[in-house]
């Protein structure tokens, strides 16, 4: 349960973009920092046995840590497709999908400028909810469909996603 957020400027992505880091407060002195920067978990302050709160996250202290240092993944929430594409490339339907090749010749996570690395929007900041979402337009990083996707701190309102094409089939098992 999340009693109180606390908002603050993180810094601006190469483009121009402004980054916020939300400071989710919690019982017992528990803390997450939540960046808008691939809706990335920066930090969760824990307190330990002897009372002594500890980050038990691993994140970058900066933006410019998240920007220089791709292919980290720390925090951060994936989007369309949370594992590797053999060969970057899929059928569905009987068309073949290519897409961003950032992991030799696979496709990792969504591509080299997946949604790990997009700055989310801000749906709600309030009381215990934090909400961000991302809309991906048809064809980014060579996936079908536009996609919208929604994370949510509150486990009243879960996180969501929506599709406006069929995705990219599971890895086989």
């Amino acid at each position: 349960m999340t009693t109180s957020i606390r908002r603050r400027a993180f810094g601006k992505t190469p483009d121009g973009a402004r980054v916020d880091l939300f400071v989710l407060g919690g019982p017992g002195g528990a803390e997450a920092s939540i960046l808008t920067y691939g809706a990335a978990l920066q930090a969760l302050l824990a307190p330990g046995r002897d009372g002594q709160r500890a980050n038990v996250c691993l994140g970058f202290e900066t933006l410019a840590g998240y920007v220089e240092n791709t292919g980290h993944y720390f925090g951060a929430t994936i989007g369309r497709y949370a594992n590797r594409i053999a060969g970057a490339r899929f059928a569905l339907d009987d068309i073949v999908h290519e897409v961003d090749r950032n992991d030799g010749k696979n496709c990792l996570h969504d591509g080299a400028c997946g949604f790990d690395t997009r700055v989310w929007d801000v749906v709600e900041a309030a009381g215990e909810m934090l909400r961000l979402a991302y809309s991906s337009p048809h064809g980014e990083m060579g996936f079908p469909g536009a996609w919208t996707s929604a994370s949510s701190t509150a486990s009243r309102t879960p996180s969501s996603a929506s599709t406006t094409k069929p995705r990219p089939p599971p890895p086989p098992s």
